[in-house]
């Protein structure tokens, strides 16, 4: 029988050796709990061996560096403060031990044991107020301390408060779930670019595929659900929920370029009774005073085009039919519920067109006057 003896010892915590390197153009101190990430892209080595160059050290030009392609192993063993093109790469935590409040030389190193972000409950540097269990810690760009979770070029999230303790006012130590693995980060800004792929296959980096054969009940793939309780909000063009930008630099291959595709294919059952809709979007108020709203809408198309577009070509929605003729561009639950004016005739000072893919144009009166 073989057992480890963990009675007030934290035997999930590991720590590993590293080298640290000194980035700054002056002095820096190394503090517990500061945050490190990997050297991903350096080509300095440890061992004072350049594996691409072959031979006896002595015989190599340049034997403190291992080119690309020669798996450096400073790749790994050398860390360094977070920076906006690092975040990608978090390596640890600095864990206690000599080299803690040790001044360390600009563009110099120190050989320092951090704690490898597994999931286990370590002490962290924060400049917080934490709540146990809730605060979100996250890694700053140029910063020795985790903070808020701030923009995808300036942070990233890797941990999560295990303790309730206000550090808000003097950066100091909580204990705190180590743990990157929790959030979805995936960053392509600055100099931290992640290339999928090139050529001309299809590529899907992240996929969720589901089969349920629940005969009632919601199934849901994906739920992103966030409140907001202080003011904060998505902003102009952002959302609260979630936020999807695309960005299309060269010409598409092909003749259509969503930014964001959604689409739901009827396989089977009987839709009698049935709604069907691949997007619904509601607006649900309860509670808060809209009576000197600017605009209150269930959507909002905002078209930002400077470019001349073919005559005619420019417009806020597309239709396209590629089945059995729709019986109109709009269904309403009941006619008394859509704002209109009855009239025998409209005096029209403006039309809205809609332009058919035969070039056929179509107008849709609207005027001031009511007969």
């Amino acid at each position: 029988m073989s057992f480890k003896t963990q009675f007030g010892t934290n035997v999930n915590a590991m720590k590993k050796r590293v080298r640290w390197y000194n980035r700054e153009s002056s002095a820096e101190t190394l503090y517990e709990g500061q945050p490190v990430c990997y050297l991903f892209d350096t080509t300095t080595n440890i061992l004072g061996y350049d594996k691409g160059a072959g031979g006896h050290p002595e015989c190599q030009t340049s034997p403190t560096t291992t080119a690309e392609g020669y798996q450096n192993e400073g790749k790994f063993l050398l860390v360094e403060k977070p920076y906006s093109d690092n975040l990608q790469w978090f390596a640890g935590v600095v864990a206690p031990g000599s080299w803690c409040s040790k001044s360390i030389a600009a563009t110099s190193y120190e050989w320092i044991e951090i704690y490898v972000p597994n999931g286990a409950i370590v002490p962290v540097r924060t400049d917080l107020s934490c709540t146990v269990g809730r605060t979100v810690l996250a890694l700053e760009s140029d910063s020795q301390a985790l903070t808020q979770p701030l923009s995808a070029t300036q942070g990233r999230p890797v941990a999560i408060a295990e303790e309730t303790v206000d550090r808000s006012s003097t950066t100091g130590l909580t204990l705190a779930k180590l743990d990157p693995n929790i959030f979805l980060y995936q960053d392509n800004t600055g100099d931290a670019n992640i290339v999928a792929a090139t050529g001309t296959s299809d590529i899907v980096v992240n996929r969720i595929n589901i089969t349920s054969a629940q005969t009632s009940g919601l199934c849901c793939a994906l739920w992103c659900q966030a409140a907001v309780t202080a003011g904060g909000t998505g902003g102009n063009g952002y959302g609260v929920a979630g936020y999807f930008e695309a960005d299309v630099s060269g010409t598409p291959s092909t003749s259509q370029c969503p930014g964001v595709g959604i689409w739901m294919n009827l396989t089977g059952g009987t839709g009698t009774g049935k709604y069907y809709w691949p997007l619904e979007v509601g607006l649900y108020e309860s509670g808060a005073t809209l009576s000197g709203a600017a605009n209150v809408a269930v959507m909002s198309l905002t078209s930002q085009v400077s470019s001349t577009v073919n005559d005619g070509h420019q417009t806020w929605m597309y239709l396209q039919n590629n089945g059995t003729a729709p019986d109109a561009v709009f269904y309403c639950n009941g006619i008394a519920g859509v704002p209109m004016t009855t009239a025998s005739s409209v005096t029209t000072s403006h039309k809205i067109a809609l332009v058919s893919a035969a070039g056929t144009v179509y107008y849709v009166a609207a005027g001031t006057a009511t007969s």
